[in-house]
């Protein structure tokens, strides 16, 4: 078997910190880069690294590189007192440079000329980071939010999707539901032109519930529910007693009133319940009009 090759055998290491970190270890290591000049440093936090040249009163320039951007600050005795950043000059450029990632430090000692441009940043340290801090939350915050409303946007287009992948057919039922519900309206209107009716419906005997109801002077919901009962009965009754037949359609005579219940053959678990006055309305005329608009119902 080959020797494998150690990849860190030429990897030398200048300074290192053992775990746990100690922090004033730590803060002793950044004094001693900061003592020196034109020193490279990397894997610090900028603010924090900003915060420390305050508290050593350290004058001196700073250039900030992160990917393509860079930057310069200058510190005059541990005052940040202007900054650079493409077109940006004093807190314009610290807020820019102050939201980059991953920044590597150079610090540089700062000559006479550049102290010319000290005194351009008026606002102290602290207060500059608090509020580089809270433009960074909003940053973030936005990004969610926007985040947020791409997967909603997402999640409409998923159902538009959705809609628009509809099968003609299932396109068709939809159409022709809605076509079957206006035919039994239509229907209803009909039976309400009859000599003497005052109202009727179209009942699921299953459920008991009204499917379309037109006229007045009677609670159709209650009686949708009371016939059904009556329909399940009648069906039950044939059942136990062998009756191999349909129901044609049930009368039920009252004093005033006259209470048809009719079956729909092409539908035999739908019903129309139709009443009628019966001192305004003639029986046989009623049910061969019912009979009529029975064939013509479509559900």
């Amino acid at each position: 078997m080959p020797e494998i090759e150690d990849p860190f055998q030429n990897f030398e290491v200048k300074q290192y910190l053992e775990n746990p970190i100690d922090f004033q270890e730590l803060t002793n290591k950044i004094r001693s880069i900061i003592a020196q000049s034109s020193e490279h440093i990397t894997g610090v936090a900028l603010s924090s690294f900003l915060q420390l040249l305050e508290m050593e009163k350290k004058t001196c320039l700073l250039q900030i590189s992160s990917k393509d951007n860079l930057g310069f600050l200058y510190f005059f005795s541990g005052r940040l007192v202007n900054a650079l950043c493409d077109e940006y000059e004093g807190e314009e450029a610290v807020y820019k440079i102050l939201c980059w990632d991953n920044v590597e430090i150079e610090i540089r000692e700062m000559v006479r000329k550049e102290q010319n441009r000290i005194n351009s940043i008026s606002k102290p340290l602290p207060k500059l980071l608090m509020e580089v801090a809270k433009l960074k939350n909003k940053e973030s915050k936005d990004k969610q939010d926007i985040k947020e409303k791409l997967l909603l946007i997402s999640e409409i287009q998923g159902v538009e999707k959705d809609l628009a992948n509809k099968t003609v057919d299932e396109k068709s039922n939809e159409f022709q539901k809605e076509i079957s519900m206006g035919n039994v309206n239509e229907c209803l209107s009909e039976l309400m032109k009859v000599d003497g009716a005052m109202a009727a419906s179209v009942v699921d005997a299953k459920s008991g519930m009204a499917l379309g109801m037109a006229g007045s002077g009677i609670n159709l919901e209650l009686a949708a529910a009371g016939n059904s009962e009556v329909v399940r009965a009648k069906a039950k009754t044939m059942h136990n007693l062998g009756l191999k037949d349909k129901i044609e359609d049930i009368l039920i005579t009252l004093g005033q009133q006259y209470h048809l219940i009719r079956p729909l053959t092409s539908a035999p678990n739908l019903f129309i319940y139709f009443v009628l006055n019966r001192a305004q309305s003639n029986l046989a005329m009623a049910r061969y009009k019912l009979s009529e608009l029975e064939g013509k119902l479509e559900v």
